[in-house]
């Protein structure tokens, strides 16, 4: 099988993991020109895909293998998550222009595909259909990651609301205890706290939930 074949059975299998087909039908140059744009790049188990901090001048997608994503938080090193593949790895930090926020290390032999960063932006620009599929991908990942974020608040919580009530006398006291223990949950994966309670004008102001 030659290069431009296994390139293009790449981009069809990227284009399948970015959406639904439904979603915005892609025709024969769409696949084209990703194929045109993706490069292989193998990491042995143990090597490193970026580091906190870095410039994602690469967007990387996992082919074959898995890949760990960590950060030395005040309670020691987390792992955030395994990404498997199908999952893209540096194009939520290209689009914000901020730089990678974890360490991201390979766990097994793994096979990578990746896109150039300033080349990844003009497709998207130039090809509506293939911009709507990763943006619903982007869309995915990022609520998954803030369901896992709400899970990790919430880890204990439930007893911790049982306890605080049956042994509190005064619920307000037991309402500030449970709000502290939220508060370091926060802390521990370094996130800052936002003022709920200043929070709400803002919210009615601004028209939001609406």
């Amino acid at each position: 099988m030659g290069a431009v074949d296994v390139a293009s059975r790449h981009a069809e299998w990227i284009a399948d993991w970015l959406g639904p087909a439904d979603l915005a039908p892609l025709a024969p140059d769409d696949i084209r020109e990703l194929a045109a744009l993706l490069r292989e790049d193998h990491y042995p188990a143990g090597s490193t895909v970026f580091r906190l901090g870095q410039a994602p001048t690469r967007v990387h997608i996992i082919r074959r293998g898995a890949i760990e994503l960590s950060r030395n938080l005040k309670s020691g090193r987390v792992v955030i998550q395994i990404l498997r593949p199908g999952d893209v790895l540096g194009d939520v930090s290209l689009f914000l222009r901020m730089k990678v926020p974890w360490d991201a290390v390979a766990v097994e032999d793994s096979l990578i595909l990746s896109i150039d960063s300033l080349s990844l932006h003009r497709l998207l620009e130039q090809r509506p259909r293939l911009a709507w599929r990763w943006l619903h991908s982007v869309s995915t990942r990022v609520a998954g990651f803030w369901f896992r974020v709400v899970e990790l608040l919430a880890g204990g919580l439930d007893g911790v609301v049982g306890a605080r009530f049956a042994v509190e006398a005064d619920p307000e006291r037991a309402a500030l205890l449970i709000r502290r223990h939220i508060e370091g949950k926060r802390r521990d994966l370094g996130l800052a706290w936002t003022d709920l309670d200043a929070a709400v004008p803002v919210a009615a102001a601004t028209g939001a939930g609406a």
